[in-house]
């Protein structure tokens, strides 16, 4: 109790000195944090953990959920750590669950996850600054005036400072696509095309939800950062930065790298959570994110990948950094011979070079068909049964 009353001192005789500008305001609150972090890990896992349930995760990235769930699990059964959480709770109208669940919710409209979810605790010292002091003026402020302050931080300072302070909108905001009636037990990762947002997958993944019969699919669609893309000289949702050729053009290697370790944190977070193995989950991209996938079935376990209008960067890059993980995983390949992004050429490179490293492809080529594969959706879906069929050893088929 002492501790938590010394830190809550802090935290408010901080806040008194804190600068009226959005940028001060801001880095105040990363001073708050850093030294409240370790006293406020486990109540502040709590809640995010129950709010990420309920939102789907709140917009969390996969390892940021995944931290929290293993502080919530080794901390919460102590007794100490509780009663402490209990006692430095706010009170009254402006309780700190509620605060913290606007604050969430107030992330998720604007795109931030992490970096909204680490400012939470410093701007609930805040709140009950303001609660105290309109007590002792006899006069208290409405529940909503608390909330207010953290969600005008999170949309305007937070903006206005994010270039300044390096931070970056969330990584992979997940959107869910499941059955409603059974549970799941095969997980297919969609990745998204550069310039394009996980809502166009939606209606794809609701469809093969909706028709498959002998499997429950639950579709996970990552969101890629809005990022500079070089090559279009503009900002656009990419999940790596291109210069140009898409053959041999030098690639922003690291950027690549890290979208498939997020992407295998993603595929991670599905087998401990929902207790699915990974021989039963399926990575699939379309266009750039065909790409990441590609990486993640060379490096990573995976139960199959599927290529549309794709290719395989750092091709140069193996056999020295292949892992044997998916070695017996089959990759199945969609390309259009008028693809007006993609050449057929590139693709047809990408397959040889699959094969000279031994992989199981599977190569189908569509005369006439441009980038989107659109006349041939049908086809594209009914392959797909057939390989979930194949791979999982039942007969899956559609309504």
């Amino acid at each position: 109790m002492k501790v938590s009353l010394i830190l809550f001192l802090l935290i408010l005789s901080h806040a008194q000195a804190t600068p009226a500008s959005p940028l001060s305001r801001v880095r105040a609150l990363q001073a708050d944090l850093a030294q409240a972090r370790r006293h406020l890990t486990c109540r502040s896992a709590l809640i995010a953990l129950h709010s990420a349930r309920r939102c789907r995760y709140a917009g969390l990235s996969p390892v940021e959920y995944l931290r929290l769930r293993r502080v919530c699990k080794t901390r919460s059964e102590s007794r100490t750590s509780l009663t402490a959480c209990k006692a430095i709770r706010c009170t009254a109208c402006l309780s700190e669950r509620r605060l913290l669940q606007r604050a969430l919710e107030a992330c998720r409209r604007i795109g931030w996850d992490s970096s909204g979810v680490r400012r939470k605790c410093p701007s609930v010292a805040y709140a009950k600054k303001e609660l105290r002091l309109a007590r002792a003026r006899g006069c208290p402020p409405a529940p909503t005036r608390g909330v207010q302050r953290i969600e005008s931080e999170l949309e305007t300072a937070v903006r206005r400072a994010a270039n300044r302070l390096g931070l970056r909108p969330p990584a992979y905001p997940l959107r869910v696509v499941e059955s409603k009636r059974d549970v799941p037990d095969t997980v297919v990762v969609l990745l998204h095309g550069a310039g394009l947002t996980n809502t166009g997958l939606v209606p794809s993944a609701q469809s093969v939800v909706d028709e498959a019969r002998g499997a429950v699919f639950r579709f996970v669609l990552p969101q890629a950062p809005t990022e500079f893309l070089t090559s279009a000289n503009l900002s656009l949702p990419i999940w790596y930065d291109a210069t140009g050729d898409l053959a041999d053009g030098p690639w922003e290697r690291g950027q690549i790298l890290r979208a498939a370790r997020n992407v295998h944190d993603l595929i991670r977070l599905q087998t401990e959570v929902f207790g699915i193995g990974k021989e039963r989950v399926f990575v699939a991209g379309f266009s750039q994110g065909g790409s990441v996938a590609a990486t993640v079935y060379l490096r990573y376990r995976v139960a199959a990948a599927i290529l549309v209008s794709s290719f395989l960067p750092m091709r140069d890059s193996y056999p020295a950094e292949m892992t044997d993980a998916s070695a017996a995983a089959p990759v199945v390949m969609f390309q259009g011979t008028a693809d007006e992004m993609l050449p057929v050429e590139i693709a047809r490179k990408t397959r040889d070079t699959l094969r000279r490293l031994g992989r199981d492809v599977r190569y189908v080529e569509y005369p006439g068909e441009k980038h989107a594969l659109a006349g041939v959706v049908e086809d594209v879906t009914m392959r797909f049964f057939e390989l979930a069929s194949e791979v999982l050893g039942t007969d899956i088929s559609c309504v």
